[in-house]
């Protein structure tokens, strides 16, 4: 118990523990705490440090959490150049970027601060995309049409891209998301959309777009713009939900 204690109270502030410290050890040491109430005392310490109600905490943490997750995805991206294996490098390619699903809510939970009616609209637009993969997987289980499949497919690829490239240019024109950062995301979410929908034409047609000509010079430039672009703009988009910058600016509608 000492050590829990000893745990919890070097989490308040030090003005907090000159002030009320010995009376709280007192009156703990009188009683059996639970797991819940030790639990409770460590919150309590944080929104008193932080300034945040528990609600604006739990906030806090999820937004961090969120830019996590979008670094997680970002690395998870990059490994494709690492990893010798083709299967398990498409595999990376394909399921690196669907962890950042989670920043269709956090974005829009900014966003909507400023042009609640376009951030709807894009967010929407995120959700579509995702509702369409779900299709797909479920037409794929369903029938052994892969053109059916394949258009349900590529429909959501290009919606990915458009929220991307639409969520950035909102973040811009709105102070959320620094420009250049934003201009990243934009560059990577038309790269996205050339390269998908190229790849998904050539699969269900078995025609060639990229090999030859200007098409391939054009192609490669929007490939490489979609990796790096996407890496870049995944690490930075995560360390900007780290830091706080996020959380910060939601104080306004907490």
């Amino acid at each position: 118990m000492t050590f829990l204690l000893n745990l919890v109270m070097a989490t308040y502030p030090q003005t907090w523990r000159e002030r009320y410290e010995e009376e709280f050890r007192a009156m703990l040491e009188q009683c059996e705490l639970s797991i819940s109430d030790w639990l409770d005392m460590f919150f309590t310490a944080l929104e008193t440090r932080s300034g945040y109600t528990r609600r604006e905490l739990m906030k806090d943490l999820l937004n961090r959490l969120t830019g996590l997750i979008a670094l997680v995805s970002a690395l998870g991206f990059g490994s494709v150049f690492l990893i010798p294996h083709e299967d398990t490098a498409e595999f990376m390619l394909t399921v690196s970027p669907i962890l950042s699903v989670l920043l269709i809510p956090a974005m829009h939970r900014i966003l909507k601060i400023h042009r609640p009616k376009m951030s709807f609209a894009v967010m929407m637009t995120a959700i579509l995309a995702v509702l369409l993969i779900v299709f797909a997987m479920v037409a794929n289980l369903m029938t052994e049409n892969i053109l059916i499949v394949g258009s349900f497919t590529t429909m959501s690829l290009i919606l990915i891209g458009i929220w991307l490239i639409s969520v950035n240019g909102l973040a811009i024109s709105t102070g959320t998301l620094p420009l250049p950062l934003g201009m990243v995301g934009i560059f990577a979410g038309l790269g996205w959309i050339v390269t998908v929908t190229t790849t998904m034409v050539t699969s269900l047609t078995e025609m060639s777009f990229n090999g030859t000509g200007l098409f391939g010079a054009f192609y490669g430039v929007m490939l490489m713009a979609l990796l790096i672009g996407y890496f870049v703009w995944a690490i930075g988009t995560g360390l900007y939900f780290i830091s706080g910058k996020v959380s910060r600016k939601l104080q306004l509608v907490y």
